[in-house]
């Protein structure tokens, strides 16, 4: 609640940085680490991406995406997060900047994919349908479904 995200190092335990998100962090405040990034929402504010790499002790967000409330997964180029309408969004990791949004807001349960091999981002509709979705970036390319049950079929409730 002390509105800081601290980097630990495994070894020592000695704090690595800390970033100042200016407003306190709660139990959705979870970090999520990637190869080059933490992501952290801070409530009010948005979603930052915070940079692994470098030296400096006290980390600036590298961008904040405000109307991301939570990281769902990543590729070599984007970061897919869910909005405060819970579409999905490809903000580019490098600038912040949005580049496209799912049409889809009727998703209610999100999962976190951290994996680097694996951009897959899994979500799951009030009725229970679960699904996982893959970003189409290339002309020709047909999205793909993992499993699509039958309407009777219940795959997840809450």
């Amino acid at each position: 609640m002390d509105s800081k995200l601290y980097s630990l190092d495994i070894n020592t335990g000695r704090v690595r940085w800390t970033y100042y998100a200016g407003k306190p962090l709660r139990q959705d405040s979870s970090p999520v680490p990637t190869t080059n990034f933490v992501y952290l929402y801070v409530p009010q504010i948005g979603l930052a991406a915070i940079d692994k790499g470098g030296k400096v002790e006290t980390r600036p967000a590298k961008w904040i995406f405000s109307r991301g409330r939570q990281f769902l997964s990543s590729d070599e180029k984007y970061a897919y997060v869910r909005a405060e309408d819970n579409s999905i969004v490809a903000v580019d990791k490098q600038t912040g900047q949005p580049r496209f949004t799912s049409r889809r807001t009727d998703f209610r349960f999100f999962a976190t994919n951290s994996n680097a091999k694996d951009s897959s981002i899994y979500a799951c509709t009030p009725g229970g349908m679960l699904y996982s979705v893959r970003a189409v970036l290339k002309p020709g390319t047909v999205g793909e479904w993992v499993m699509a049950p039958s309407p009777l079929e219940t795959v997840a409730r809450n």
